[in-house]
């Protein structure tokens, strides 16, 4: 899972080459109905509209392309022996104008759209990790759960709580417990797969969302997600997690069961000395927790 900027975040989905041709078109057509009705109704203003949508969904670099091709769309219509009897001056000082205001308002456009990203993003994201917040956690887990539900395949959830990090505030400060915690989210963030979730829930507790993997899949995962810890340049020393994971299919629980069973399997952990993991299988019931969980220690590699 790679973070990202609010930048790229306001990019569309659609591809660059699709954004590119629609507007070349919106622009032939915009020319095409300045051809037909001739000078009798001006229709500079609609060239706005493909250019703005360019640079909208497709970034600044679409965006000034299409306004740069817009004072030449007319010319696919126009008759080119009116064009040479016409003075050239006029001509490229309309063209220059119309381009100009263009480029700036492709500009706008694009400081608007990444403005809107970045408050967006502010909502979803815990502001001091840059990760997701629990409350957009919650949101994206129920909606896994259903998907995996319709599709029959598997989800593990992972909790993770920094062992003894309250040490690192009283010996170094506060300051350096935010600097603990954004190296190991960014470190967690790297090691994920880009279809895998983590977000954090509060304090030094984080939580992951691993798709499609099994409780041998979830075993690999999460022991390369705690070697990367583990070894990260953390600036106040070695950071070990003590981490509850629950794997579930076949059923759709609730967001907020599922990841409540994950963190009573981490406090588990916890009492059975941390630097571990607690794993149930989604066959053991509540009752059972304790009894059935199986328990992986961190190797020191």
């Amino acid at each position: 899972m790679t973070m990202v900027t609010p930048a790229k975040r306001a990019q569309s989905e659609i591809p660059r080459y699709r954004i590119l041709a629609l507007a070349t078109a919106a622009l032939l057509l915009v020319a095409a109905g300045e051809r037909w009705v001739g000078g009798d109704i001006d229709l500079t203003l609609l060239y706005l509209g493909p250019v703005g949508g360019t640079a909208w969904y497709g970034g600044n670099a679409a965006g000034r392309v299409i306004a740069a091709l817009s004072p030449l769309a007319p010319l696919a219509f126009g008759s080119w022996a009116e064009v040479l009897s016409t003075p050239a001056w006029p001509l490229l000082a309309n063209a220059a104008l119309q381009c100009v205001l263009l480029l700036i308002f492709v500009e706008w456009v694009v400081r608007l759209r990444c403005r809107l990203a970045s408050q967006q993003s502010l909502v979803r994201t815990d502001p001091l990790t840059g990760v997701l917040n629990s409350h957009t956690f919650l949101e994206e887990l129920q909606h896994r759960l259903d998907l995996a539900a319709r599709g029959g395949q598997s989800i593990a959830i992972a909790y993770l709580d920094l062992d003894d990090f309250k040490l690192i505030n009283d010996i170094h400060g506060h300051l350096a417990g935010d600097q603990t915690l954004g190296v190991v989210a960014r470190t967690m963030a790297a090691a994920l797969r880009r279809t895998d979730l983590i977000a954090r829930m509060g304090g030094d507790e984080f939580a992951c969302l691993f798709s499609g993997v099994d409780l041998a899949g979830a075993e690999v995962a999460i022991d390369k997600l705690r070697q990367a810890i583990l070894h990260s340049p953390g600036p106040h020393g070695m950071v070990t997690t003590s981490v509850g994971c629950t794997v579930i299919a076949a059923h759709r629980p609730d967001a907020v069961a599922a990841l409540s069973t994950a963190e009573r399997l981490m406090y588990l952990a916890k009492a059975r000395g941390k630097n571990c993991v607690v794993f149930r299988d989604h066959h053991d019931s509540p009752a059972d927790l304790a009894d059935s969980a199986s328990v992986l220690p961190q190797t020191l590699s």
